[in-house]
């Protein structure tokens, strides 16, 4: 049968049928074809890279959690370490033995300076710091400088000159501190002979934190990776083991964070002058300075003051718990929250303060333990909570319960003056008997 097409139909009918256009789409094939692999590629490039963020993130994350669990795991030796050389240093005068004592507090310290140094910067990488600006005068930070380098300073014959200042800084209380910390530091450990100033000099609304030393000098081909992460200056003729070279990397970043800027003037062979610059902080100071974090409290009457100290880890245990004895208190120990509270609910003690670290074995935590013992008392002793873990998200939550909160391993001589003031300060507020 033969059939034609009407050619009137025809057009119309195989446009309707898209066969005019068939030509077309049959030339168009192959760009359609690459079109359709290069949505696939970059859905798979897509997923790809998906994949690797998602993997960065964990692996972010999970060494977020060991270093952490390790700041813990390894504060805790470093910590019964400096208990038990606080106790050597209370122990008679040995002259064959008292520089081998000095240097391992010095030892401890920069053990505990470099595994910060080390948290901070992992802190920086996980965004965890989240900055609070406020007045505060630095007559709250300065003291506590000057103390915490004392001994460094003077195991090399160094000046160590930190001026006080009734101004205030606009800025964090606690992040300004590691700048300075890390800049006096560095300052110390750069310097052969001489002398290492700190001085606060205010021009206008803005601070000039000045960190001046006698030390080496810079060379300026050496000026632009000064802040590099493990960066060190060659041929310094200092001790390798004083540092890493992360603490001029912090500084920066710190600086980046608050806003504030860092400048370096430096000659070889005369020294160096770190500046920060900071707004200038409103406040008026007429208080004196603050006493001096180190001076050694006088011991009090044995057997006068019970402190109950619960600590799981034993050598952190005998160590802190000797050391408060030579220093005249009653120590009642206990290694889970069970022993604490029988002390309390069977032996009727009543605690004149609690010395507790924040987390305990079998996932207790001490704030739990003070909070029951204080339901059952009626009252919360004075209570000072230590702990290892430095990023740890519950700080607000032990602040509920205690009255202070230190970092491990805790400088002996901040702890004992920090125990001074709590008991003073009950002992104030205790009415008189008649």
């Amino acid at each position: 049968m033969d059939t034609r097409i009407d050619p009137h139909v025809s057009s119309s009918a195989a446009d309707r049928l898209g066969m005019r256009a068939l030509p077309d789409i049959l030339e168009h094939i192959p760009e359609a074809l690459l079109a359709v692999a290069g949505i696939a590629d970059r859905r798979a490039s897509e997923r790809a890279l998906t994949l690797e963020r998602d993997s960065a993130v964990h692996a972010s994350r999970v060494k977020s959690r060991f270093l952490a669990a390790a700041s813990h795991d390894l504060r805790q030796p470093l910590q019964t370490i400096s208990a038990i050389q606080a106790v050597l240093a209370r122990s008679p005068a040995n002259t064959d033995y008292t520089q081998h004592v000095a240097a391992l507090e010095d030892a401890v310290r920069n053990m505990d300076q470099m595994l910060g140094s080390l948290l901070d910067i992992n802190r920086l990488e996980v965004g965890s710091i989240q900055p609070t600006i406020g007045d505060f005068p630095l007559r709250k930070i300065l003291p506590r400088l000057r103390s915490e380098f004392a001994y460094a300073a003077a195991r090399k014959a160094l000046t160590l000159e930190v001026e006080d200042s009734r101004e205030f800084a606009r800025s964090d209380q606690a992040l300004l501190p590691v700048i300075l910390r890390n800049l006096v530091g560095n300052a110390i450990k750069y310097t052969v002979h001489g002398t290492v100033r700190l001085r606060v000099r205010a021009t206008g609304d803005q601070l000039r934190i000045d960190v001046q030393d006698t030390g080496i000098g810079i060379a300026p081909e050496n000026l632009r990776r000064l802040f590099d992460e493990f960066y060190q200056v060659e041929d310094c003729r200092c001790d390798p083991r004083e540092g890493v070279g992360l603490g001029l990397s912090i500084v920066q970043i710190f600086s980046r964070i608050l806003d504030h800027t860092v400048t370096i003037e430096s000659r070889i062979g005369e020294g160096s002058t770190f500046t920060v610059s900071l707004p200038r902080g409103v406040g008026t100071d007429s208080g004196p300075a603050q006493p001096e974090i180190r001076a050694r409290i006088p011991a009090a009457r044995p057997g006068s003051i019970k402190v109950l100290h619960i600590e799981d880890d034993p050598g952190v245990a005998r160590s802190m718990a000797l050391l408060l004895r030579l220093e005249g208190y009653e120590v009642i120990s206990a290694a889970t929250r069970e022993e604490a509270l029988q002390h309390v609910q069977v032996h009727a003690l009543r605690p004149d303060l609690v010395l507790s670290d924040y987390r305990l074995a079998m996932g207790s935590r001490g704030d739990a333990i003070v909070a029951e013992i204080a339901a059952w008392l009626g009252f919360k002793p004075p209570t000072i909570m230590l702990t290892g873990d430095t990023t740890d998200d519950h700080v607000e939550q032990i602040k509920r319960i205690a009255d202070r909160i230190l970092p491990k391993p805790v400088d002996v001589g901040l702890l004992l003056h920090e125990i001074g003031k709590l008991l003073d300060g009950r002992r104030r507020s205790q009415p008189r008997s008649a």
